[in-house]
């Protein structure tokens, strides 16, 4: 069980969809996400600008003599700009200008006449520029300014709409064919990283705009994008300063241009099931694979994702529990085989597969797959059941039938779940809520309901007139009555000699100790 849909969802996914149906559902996805794969791709063609450049090849695959390279981009790496307030030159706001960790990076070369900043590829720190902004302050980098703003001004900007975007460079790929010892091609070809400086070929804006212009009157009528208003809370503050007000606003016009597109053909595969009588349980769960496989790419395309120079790779949206503000941010070309899209949708099926096998599930040649234990008297599979309820309220647990519960409450306020979840959620909503309407059918996540020790909803509960205190004092109050009836609520379902496992690993001992009690 969880309250958050999300989550439930996760848990149908992990627990009851192998259980139920085994090695199938495996075939049943991966034969949707291939259909799935190849309409967005013809839906997205020429959304990434070809790579004009051609690659070099490498001398020990000329010897085997294999075909030339091909380079392609696979990131791209923007920063948001903003006007001097003291020259009006514009600032490209960036923490630091790393690429990787071997010293590669970027020079600022502002140029006084444009008022614009060009950049130069370096190959040591020392070379590098140092960054342009630092706690919400920016510092402009032309030699005969060097002002500094004041503290609000960069989310002033940004709310007023005057935040830009500026594309300056691009991570790309050459790619070589192999050869095995025995003269064969090799499946897994050789691949070399590199970074270039962004031309103006690159930076398709403006007709991204106009595509994107065209199908916003079907897309808004269908519900595709994600218009729901970001809610205030605790960790949504930073979205709502920097003008980030509906959640499609978290993402670029590129962006919501591709996940739009994944959004609407998981649709229209799903209706064309339906039609064809083919949307059955099994077909449903792989469904939900696919949903999540979507929700996967999306948390690693979005404005709040950047490059990781010491890794090498795009860091996740959640890179830390919040919605960190990312000055310079990076964007997956999601139409490249083996990244973006190609990536998600294979990560899941290898998910699937674990899971699977975790489940008892084993594959037999020429046989439909059995499953090993969890049968009942008449040989037959029990699945996990999942439910969505409040913990204090389990409505389908009759008394004193469980044997164990293991549970890991969430941890007081460390984490703030349902805030972070609707992220997820709005997605969810149009590609999973298509299939399973239960589990999305509100506007946003449940936070009322949710135990967590939450200042935001006990400041929003005090313009009702309830509660008194201070706002953190009533958010632990009430998070400790919460867990009060959670708890009570076990012992009501558990057996008289039934196990209760608690996971509970808060670092503030005032989480757990007396004063919770």
């Amino acid at each position: 069980n969880d309250l958050n849909p999300v989550a439930s969802l996760v848990l149908r996914a992990c627990c009851q969809w192998p259980q139920a149906f085994g090695h199938e559902l495996l075939n049943a996805y991966d034969a949707l996400q291939e259909r799935f794969k190849k309409r967005v791709n013809e839906w997205l063609e020429g959304v990434y600008p070809e790579e004009a450049q051609p690659a070099s090849n490498d001398p020990q695959t000329e010897k085997l003599g294999t075909t030339r390279a091909h380079r392609y981009a696979q990131t791209y790496l923007w920063a948001r700009v903003v006007p001097c307030p003291s020259c009006q030159g514009r600032i490209p706001l960036s923490p630091n200008w790393r690429l990787d960790s071997q010293g590669k990076g970027l020079k600022l070369l502002p140029d006084e006449t444009t008022g614009r900043c060009n950049f130069a590829i370096v190959d040591s720190l020392t070379a590098q520029s140092p960054g342009t902004v630092k706690r919400g302050i920016a510092t402009c980098p032309f030699p005969r300014c060097g002002a500094t703003t004041e503290k609000n001004y960069l989310s002033q900007e940004a709310q007023a709409g005057r935040m830009g975007h500026q594309l300056y460079c691009v991570i790309y790929r050459d790619q070589w064919p192999t050869r095995t010892q025995s003269g064969t091609l090799s499946r897994r070809p050789k691949t070399q990283r590199g970074f270039r400086l962004a031309t103006p070929d690159d930076d398709n804006t403006a007709w991204i705009d106009q595509r994107l212009e065209e199908l916003n009157t079907s897309w808004d009528a269908n519900d595709i994008l994600p218009n729901e208003l970001v809610p205030e809370g605790n960790n949504t503050k930073t979205l709502l300063r920097y003008g980030m007000y509906p959640w499609r606003h978290i993402f670029s016009h590129r962006q919501q241009l591709a996940h739009g597109c994944c959004v609407q053909a998981f649709r229209e595969l799903v209706d064309e099931d339906r039609r064809a009588g083919l949307l059955d349980d099994l077909r449903s769960a792989a469904y939900g694979y696919l949903a999540l496989g979507i929700d996967k790419l999306i948390s690693t395309n979005s404005l709040l994702c950047r490059w990781h120079p010491n890794r090498g790779v795009v860091a996740g949206t959640f890179d830390s529990h919040d919605f960190g503000m990312k000055w310079s941010y990076s964007e997956m070309a999601i139409t490249i085989e083996g990244l973006g899209l190609d990536w998600a949708l294979k990560d899941l099926k290898r998910c699937i597969s674990e899971l699977v096998s975790m489940s008892g599930h084993v594959a037999l040649s020429n046989a439909r797959p059995r499953i090993d234990d969890g049968r009942d008297a008449d040989g037959i599979a029990i699945p996990s059941v999942v439910t969505c309820e409040s913990a204090d309220m389990l409505l389908s647990v009759p008394d004193q039938s469980v044997d164990a519960i293991v549970f890991d409450p969430p941890y007081y306020d460390n984490v703030n779940y349902a805030e972070l979840s609707d992220f997820f959620y709005v997605w969810l909503k149009r590609t999973a809520g298509y299939v399973y309407p239960d589990l999305f059918s509100t506007y946003l996540t449940d936070k009322t309901n949710e135990a967590i020790a939450s200042p935001a909803r006990v400041r929003h509960e005090a313009g009702t007139g309830k509660g008194t205190g201070s706002a953190k004092q009533r958010a632990y109050e009430d998070y400790a009555e919460r867990m009060r009836r959670i708890f009570a609520e076990c012992r009501r379902v558990l057996k008289d000699d039934g196990i209760l496992t608690l996971m509970f690993t808060h670092k503030a001992t005032e989480a757990w100790g007396p004063g919770m009690r």
